[in-house]
């Protein structure tokens, strides 16, 4: 996911800054943020991950797909307002588990 311009806690910063405090970022369209903060389905990981909006550019509408990035910069999973199941699924999938262990060093990540 190349580092845009985005919107987190009120403050204009970018994709990467926000990856550095190494949790998921959840991209939200601007016009669905108030959307997106209250879905239900997004509600048990909430401590899990940013939730930012693309920084205005003055071209856009604040619409367009939510986008889940990985903590390394990778799309993880996209969706569109109102329907997350991709990204509900795949953090349920990564962490529901529970803490993973590394199968070489016996480490809990």
């Amino acid at each position: 996911m190349p580092d845009i311009g985005v919107r987190a806690s009120g403050v204009d910063t970018t994709l990467y800054r926000v990856l550095r405090g190494g949790l998921h970022v959840l991209v939200v369209p601007a016009a669905h943020a108030a959307g997106a903060l209250g879905d239900a389905g997004l509600q048990p990981y909430r401590r899990d991950l940013d939730i930012v909006t693309p920084a205005p550019d003055g071209n856009g509408n604040g619409t367009g797909p939510v986008v889940l990035v990985r903590p390394d910069g990778h799309v993880a999973a996209r969706g569109r307002p109102g329907r997350l199941e991709a990204v509900t699924g795949y953090l349920h999938d990564l962490l529901a588990a529970g803490p993973r262990t590394s199968a070489l060093s016996g480490t809990t990540r």
